[in-house]
């Protein structure tokens, strides 16, 4: 599972930076420049005129710059987020690829958003291959399709979710239609709009084969 994230680009915030302040100089020695011109035109003493040109230079360039320095740590901050969430982005990834569980996520429509390489392992698809395709109908066998439907439906308007943080044993189905037992825990994301659903499933083929071996043995 790889997720292309990039980063902020810092020399790219700090040539916007300068171009802000840069912009402002320019402002403020624009409005300096004007002052010049009206004081020749009106003859103005040198003494008035350097502390009318300093005040009007003072009132051109602090504005701008104390505008500048907010634009400057706004940016900062939006960096820092954005550094924030690649962090979280990049563990996220490393526990989905690291579990030795199925872990998949599918939105409130039962569509497959997150198939992990567990997943990958136990059910025959390739992550691309699954994502965006119903999970009921890629997963789940014939006979407990309907079950998968009327049960997301029922919890969406509002009914009880018996399977919601349970751990229960049942049926799920590989690509090429094999049908095999699992363990099946399930939790509900709740996020900004409608919810999301993972399902944290472990294999219980290996385990079942085990189990009827020493039954066997001990007989």
């Amino acid at each position: 599972m790889e997720k292309k994230i990039e980063r902020p680009d810092r020399f790219a915030l700090t040539v916007r930076s300068l171009r802000w302040f840069a912009a402002a100089l320019l402002a403020a020695w624009t409005l300096l420049i004007i002052a010049v011109l009206l004081l020749e035109v009106q003859g103005v003493r040198l003494l008035t005129d350097g502390l009318a040109l300093a005040a009007v230079w003072l009132l051109g360039v602090l504005p701008l710059y104390f505008g500048y320095r907010r634009l400057f740590d706004g940016e900062q901050k939006r960096v820092q987020a954005l550094d924030e969430l690649l962090q979280s982005e990049v563990r996220k990834g490393a526990i989905m690829n690291s579990s030795l569980d199925c872990i998949i996520t599918m939105d409130h429509h039962g569509n497959i958003t997150e198939f992990n390489p567990a997943a990958e392992k136990a059910f025959g698809y390739q992550r691309e291959d699954v994502l965006g395709q119903n999970l009921g109908e890629v997963l789940v066998p014939p006979s407990l399709r309907c079950l998968h439907d009327e049960g997301l439906k029922r919890h969406l308007q509002g009914g009880a979710a018996r399977f919601l943080g349970s751990r229960v044993e049942t049926t799920a189905m590989r690509s090429d239609g094999e049908e095999f037992p699992i363990e099946l825990t399930v939790t509900r994301i709740d996020l900004q709009g409608q919810p999301l659903f993972t399902a944290y499933i472990r294999d219980r083929s290996e385990a079942l084969r085990l189990e009827e071996q020493i039954l066997f043995q001990s007989t």
